[in-house]
């Protein structure tokens, strides 16, 4: 439900849910999910695609894997397309992973990976990094791809929202805080910050996206080499 409030009422959110139903509705043949959580991103692909997803908690994953630790269980050169979506921030070895999305793909194959930048501590189960749009870019060259595209970041007012957003939606969750009146004078200004932010951004965000100062997070398409 609170998953759902986000998609919904985020600016961010919204925004990158329909890039990547953009994105991924071109990727024709087989597609690893890295990190596939509850694999909503299976209903995005088009029709006659493959899908795989690998996961150590997701509740649909094909295969149980520790990501940061275990070999996947592919052989060299297994997929045509890879996804990695918000999920380096949640391992603790990113580059083993990375090493290991980049074994599995095909020559040329396209990887799509997102990381957070400007956004709150969230473990699931922990939470280990953030990264520039540049550290993204320098990380992933380094590691045997070259960057094919890079996507709008949206600066400081849809940080703002995000953030605002984020901290409504742990008081919802946290019964401990309806206890606190400390916490109803928080509301008082956060409200008025979200609503505010939020509205600007409907209208005037597109102005704004290629801000590179200030981001929830970043986005990168690279291709094996």
């Amino acid at each position: 439900m609170l998953e759902s409030i986000q998609k919904i009422f985020n600016t961010y959110s919204w925004f990158d849910a329909k890039f990547l139903k953009r994105e991924l509705s071109k990727w024709h043949g087989s597609v690893l999910d890295v990190g596939c959580g509850n694999g909503r991103l299976k209903s995005l692909l088009p029709a006659g695609s493959s899908y795989t997803g690998i996961d150590l908690h997701g509740k649909v994953a094909d295969y149980k894997v520790d990501l940061s630790k275990e070999q996947f269980p592919f052989t060299d050169e297994s997929f045509d397309f890879a996804v990695c979506n918000a999920v380096l921030e949640h391992v603790e070895n990113p580059e083993f992973v990375v090493s290991e999305i980049r074994r599995v793909l095909k020559p040329k194959g396209i990887l799509y990976i997102s990381v957070p930048f400007l956004q709150p501590y969230h473990p699931d189960p922990e939470d280990y990094r953030r990264f520039t749009q540049k550290g993204l870019i320098d990380f992933l060259e380094d590691r045997g791809f070259k960057t094919v595209r890079t996507f709008e970041i949206f600066g400081s007012s849809v940080v703002i929202e995000y953030l605002t957003l984020f901290e409504l939606i742990q008081f919802i969750k946290s019964p401990y805080r309806w206890l606190n009146p400390i916490r109803y004078i928080q509301l008082c200004y956060l409200l008025p910050i979200y609503f505010v932010s939020r509205i600007f951004n409907i209208f005037f965000v597109r102005l704004f996206q290629y801000d590179h100062f200030s981001s929830p997070g970043a986005k990168v398409l690279a291709q094996k080499i």
